[in-house]
């Protein structure tokens, strides 16, 4: 599974039935101005994810005069949208996704960074390297397909000690009734599901990352491409000024996540 599948659980939850949409409007553009945006997420609003891309679009489409409406649907469903041009494009997507939708425009400036963790329930649970997992004696999760963490898991853990699971809130579950001891997963998904899901249980707690913060870049239909430039200056400055992170501050702050949480 590429990256693309990975997406699926970066911004997930699938779970998610029907779409509903929100707009992230900028003042009224005058007349002639470029038309809006309908682009789509699967990330719900009420989540830490969901708002998170919700604040970065609204501060673009402030920015560049266009108003962005956000609309919500599964990931199955919001791939067949986009690849069938029913929607403008995607919100947040890998590097990858482009190789499955090759007709789509990717801008290169990122609108978010998603980061691969091995998550504990038990504040016990501590591990200082990912070298260290087999001499732990710790099970860990991961999600089924996941292809990041199974290679960066097998070489290290046993196979015995190492399960594939359907889905986050499964796995976190496994975790507070003691069956396992890690799950492998990008943050945006735990944290997210976690809220939305399990909101009466404590939240994960992030022990150790594995690798790189991976970028999720917005995609266009080719038809958009005059819009390219304003909206590309547009996030470039927001990550320069200090805007991306304070959105992703103010988001974790909204669902009292720590600041160290992502």
């Amino acid at each position: 599974m590429s990256l693309v599948g990975i997406q699926k659980y970066a911004i997930l939850a699938a779970l998610w039935l029907g779409a509903f949409s929100v707009g992230a409007t900028a003042p009224q553009a005058p007349a002639g101005a470029s038309p809006a945006l309908t682009l789509g997420t699967p990330s719900a609003e009420n989540t830490y994810a969901g708002s998170y891309l919700r604040r970065i679009y609204r501060e673009l489409s402030r920015r560049t005069g266009l108003r962005i409406d956000i609309t919500t649907m599964p990931v199955a469903r919001l791939t067949l949208e986009v690849a069938n041009d029913k929607l403008d494009g995607d919100t947040a997507r890998a590097l990858a996704f482009a190789q499955t939708q090759p007709l789509l425009l990717r801008l290169e400036e990122p609108v978010m960074e998603v980061q691969l963790a091995l998550w504990a329930t038990d504040p016990r649970v501590k591990l200082a390297r990912l070298e260290d997992l087999g001499a732990s004696g710790h099970s860990v999760t991961y999600p089924r397909g996941m292809l990041i963490c199974e290679n960066a898991l097998k070489p290290q853990q046993p196979a015995e000690r190492l399960i594939d699971v359907t889905g986050v809130v499964q796995a976190i579950e496994m975790m507070h009734y003691g069956r396992n001891a890690l799950y492998c997963a990008l943050d945006v998904s735990v944290l997210s599901e976690a809220q939305e899901f399990l909101p009466t249980k404590p939240m994960p707690l992030r022990v150790l990352n594995i690798g790189k913060p991976m970028p999720l870049f917005l995609y266009l239909q080719a038809r958009h491409a005059p819009l390219v430039p304003s909206l590309l200056q547009a996030l470039r400055r927001m990550r320069q000024d200090g805007t991306q992170e304070r959105l992703r501050r103010e988001s974790l702050q909204e669902f009292q996540f720590p600041a160290g949480s992502h």
